[in-house]
């Protein structure tokens, strides 16, 4: 350069790269000149002592201290000077932020000394005291991308440089040169103040700009965020080994919430993976503050390899009006994949649907896909899925005031449904889910109590329905069935308890073929118990007696659940026996099945009493004065108990603590197990939550029962009881 300047239009040479046998950049006779993130690479087969990566030279009738050297990389792999100044220091007018390489004895040369190395420059010069002295690699000798670097380089921001030579945006600090590098991570990273990185979107944006060379964790410090997690693209080098996570620091959701309001589609998420794999994320809050558009996260262009654990998602909680997936909780669209994906332990609050999986119809379909464990509260469904291959949804809890806590169509081979515990309109909806002979689909071991429908099937083919507990109640509703199958072939009913309390069928079975319908529990309060195309069967022999021949071992008893949402069984009037199923060896609790098994999903482990006193002293009829203030803690000390606060029960309160207790049919004096419970106004006595029956863990049979309080004689049921 041979230029003139000044200093209000200074000249400026910026984001170079330059390879040269000989001086990278050349100033002579130019004042006013600002050097700013240059690669310069001084490289040939031969040796040159006399080659110079920055060479400055200004004669005497030139202003002198007008050069600013900043964030270049000055490499000389040739032997001779990264900075030469003929006529000294006084050329510059500032040079710091550098990386200063040489493979020769000299790095800097100042009109009258050599220095050997970076320490003796700074101490001699006061320039470069922020700068560097390492090998950096590039890709080749004439691409001066970096391609390592022993350490970070980083620099000062110059505000008038805001990309690098490719126009990639500068980091906050900059890499130094014209390439903004970002060495590929790996390890442990924190995210917040004071750590790794300031904000999410910062340590994403080295994820991007320096991909990954093992295993990487972001671990973010407590605190709320208030910004998206972005992923748009494949992350470099990551795979099934190099995986990234995304957590809070302590393990607790609660301590990290992040936090984002959309107000279009456009923007309409918390968290959003477009085209990256293998990514984890665990133990986050994760909040979408919008209404119309409240996604939490959104997949797209996506196929697979990603894990959700013990995560909070809180969507837009819909009370009234219109709403869409556009706030659904958890949604990916029918273009995309999710092959090895798994969401467990996951908290999802509010909004239209909970995880809405609308999955690409082609073959192969997606697969190794499970949803295990999450609590599900929304609107609309809890979980809807499409177009998978042996899906796996399991041990989750779907509460919603519409549609199915379960909703699954085209899902294909061997797919299992168990351990799910429903409180909503709908249980389960299948619509044209197939397996095969060798591969049947199962749902089997589920609670699903309902205000409409247990389980409904729509062309169903080799599905077994195996030892669920169906519960029908609220308003009278004739049209509502506990199963109704439409259609399909090959389907097995068995060891299924399929009660509807709201005057509707306990099994619909408009077409198709059932290749076997028994040891079930069929109840209804209605005056069909089974519907069959156009026949109606009144009663349980009806049926029995129909030209199919099925449910010859079946049941049609009023069984008594713990209440109308936990379908444990309190009591059944008989034994409700089924037949073994040698895939099913335990119930929805892990308890192991007997031998034969009790039908439902509930292996009744102990029993369940309901007993009723009165105590003379607050007897006040019809009920008892309840106006002690009662202790915390059981006075009884057979079973010295401890709650957290004495439950309120409007209009009908806790009297006081009583004991309950079993004893020997054989010896009335032989106490076998004692429970503190509760004692109500009319005169019930309650678990500790203040309404389930008394539970205990002795096998059924018969016993006598004792009530002991504190300040009365103790009552004794005058013969053992069948419990």
């Amino acid at each position: 350069i041979y230029c003139s300047a000044t200093s209000l239009l200074k000249g400026v040479i910026q984001n170079n790269f330059i390879r040269t046998k000989d001086i990278g950049i050349s100033i002579s006779g130019s004042p006013f000149v600002d050097v700013f993130f240059n690669n310069i690479n001084v490289d040939d087969s031969f040796p040159n002592n006399g080659s110079k990566a920055l060479y400055v030279y200004h004669g005497a009738s030139v202003n002198t201290n007008n050069v600013i050297v900043k964030n270049n990389i000055l490499n000389n792999n040739i032997g001779g000077y990264a900075i030469k100044l003929p006529h000294g220091t006084g050329v510059l007018l500032s040079c710091n932020y550098n990386n200063l390489y040489t493979t020769g004895t000299n790095l800097v040369y100042d009109g009258s000394t050599d220095y050997t190395n970076l320490s003796s420059w700074q101490t001699a010069s006061s320039f470069d005291a922020n700068s560097y002295n390492e090998q950096v690699t590039f890709v080749s000798a004439t691409d001066l991308h970096i391609a390592g670097s022993p350490v970070r380089l980083d620099g000062t921001t110059i505000v008038s440089v805001t990309d690098d030579i490719d126009g990639d945006t500068r980091n906050n600090p900059p890499f130094i040169g014209a390439d903004e590098y970002v060495a590929a991570l790996s390890g442990i990273y924190t995210i917040g103040s004071g750590g790794d990185f300031t904000t999410i979107a910062e340590a994403i944006n080295n994820l991007y700009l320096g991909g990954v060379s093992g295993a990487v964790t972001f671990k973010l410090l407590n605190g709320t965020y208030t910004e998206q997690i972005n992923l748009d693209g494949a992350i470099s080098g990551s795979s099934a080994t190099n995986t990234v996570t995304f957590e809070s620091y302590s393990g607790n959701a609660a301590d990290v919430v992040v936090t984002y309001t959309a107000s279009d589609s456009a923007s309409n998420y918390v968290l959003r993976i477009s085209g990256a794999e293998h990514l984890k994320f665990k133990n986050l809050t994760l909040t979408a503050g919008g209404t119309d558009f409240a996604k939490v996260v959104s997949l797209e262009n996506v196929t697979g390899n990603l894990e959700f654990y013990g995560n909070v998602m809180n969507g837009y909680e819909i009370t009234s009006g219109g709403s869409s997936e556009n706030q659904s909780i958890v949604y990916c669209g029918n273009t995309n994949k999710l092959n090895n994906t798994t969401f467990e332990n996951n908290t999802l609050n509010y909004g239209y649907k909970g995880i809405s999986l609308q999955l690409e119809n082609s073959i192969p379909k997606t697969t190794n896909l499970k949803i295990i464990g999450n609590n599900i509260t929304c609107k609309s469904i809890c979980i809807s899925i499409r177009h998978t291959d042996a899906v796996i949804i399991a041990s989750n809890t779907c509460t919603n005031f519409s549609y199915e806590a379960i909703y699954l169509a085209s899902c294909k081979n061997g797919f299992v449904v168990e351990k799910n515990i429903s409180n909503t309109y709908r249980g389960i909806y299948l619509y044209s889910c197939t397996a095969t002979s060798s591969s049947h689909g199962t749902v089997k071991n589920n609670f699903f109590s309902c205000t409409s429908t247990g389980i409904a099937c729509w062309d169903p083919n080799y599905i077994d329905f195996y030892n669920n507990s169906v519960n029908i109640t609220g308003s009278s509703y004739p049209s509502s069935y506990s199963l109704k199958i439409s259609g399909g072939t090959n389907n097995t009913i068995v060891n299924n308890i399929l009660n509807n309390y709201i005057d509707g069928n306990a099994i619909n079975w408009e077409s198709g073929t059932i290749a076997e319908c028994n040891y079930n529990n069929l109840y209804t309060t209605g005056s069909t118990l089974v519907k069959h195309g156009s026949t109606d069967y009144a009663t349980l022999a009806a049926w029995q007696a129909a030209p199919e021949g099925f449910g010859a071992d079946s049941y049609s008893e009023d069984v008594i659940f713990v209440s109308s949402t936990n379908l444990h069984i309190v009591s059944t009037p008989v034994p409700l026996n089924g037949t073994t199923i040698a895939s099913i060896t335990d119930d929805i609790d892990g308890e192991t099945r007997e031998t034969p098994p009790f039908i439902g999903a509930d292996e009744p482990n102990g029993i369940y009493v309901s007993v009723k006193v009165f105590l003379e002293g607050p007897y006040n009829s019809p009920t008892m004065n309840a106006s002690l203030t009662l202790p915390l803690n059981s006075p009884y000390s057979a079973d010295p108990e401890t709650v957290s606060s004495i439950p309120s029960i409007s209009g009908n309160e806790v009297v006081d603590w009583v004991l309950l207790e079993l004893r020997d049919a054989n010896n009335s004096s032989t106490v076998l197990e004692s429970q503190s419970a509760f004692l109500l106004q009319d005169g019930n006595i309650v678990d500790l939550d203040g309404s389930s029956p008394v539970h205990f863990t002795q096998p059924s049979g018969n016993y006598f029962i004792a009530v002991k309080h504190r300040n009365h004689l103790g009552v004794m049921s005058a013969s053992a009881v069948g419990l």
